[in-house]
């Protein structure tokens, strides 16, 4: 061990020599997106309110949902346990996100021959072993 302790006290110490530091880019200063609070807040200046909402374009305030007196605002971000079975448009949005029409006519064909094939292979097997049925009284008769 010729030196110990931290790596920049190592490199201030000169125990690795120059090239070290020569062979070692620059680090980039970290990018940052430029954000457009000021600018946002410029822009709809002279739509606050006293009490900081945002007059919307329809002249609520805050809330674009408080237009609506008949419907309660639920906030889109809670959670909650759904019950009961799923639409169906669900199910048809998954299966279009997966593949389009053709692929699942393709996939279903494949899946039923692969399931008629396993039933036939099953029915050739018995067929094959009952071919060659000896009856029981003659099968003694062989083994003596």
């Amino acid at each position: 061990i010729a030196a110990k302790g931290s790596p920049a006290q190592i490199l201030e110490s000169g125990a690795l020599g120059d090239d070290i530091l020569h062979s070692r880019p620059v680090s980039a200063a970290p990018s940052r997106v430029q954000s457009t609070l000021e600018r946002d807040i410029k822009r709809f200046a002279d739509r606050l309110q006293v009490n900081g909402d945002i007059e919307a374009p329809d002249g609520t305030i805050g809330n674009p949902q408080s237009a609506k007196p008949d419907k309660a605002y639920v906030d889109p971000m809670t959670e909650a346990k759904a019950t009961g079975s799923i639409k169906s448009a669900t199910i048809k949005m998954y299966l279009k996100a997966m593949g389009p029409w053709w692929y699942w006519i393709i996939a279903a064909s494949a899946f039923i021959a692969v399931q008629l094939g396993s039933v036939a292979t099953n029915v050739w097997i018995r067929q094959w072993a009952n071919a060659y049925h000896i009856s029981s009284s003659d099968s003694y008769a062989h083994a003596f």
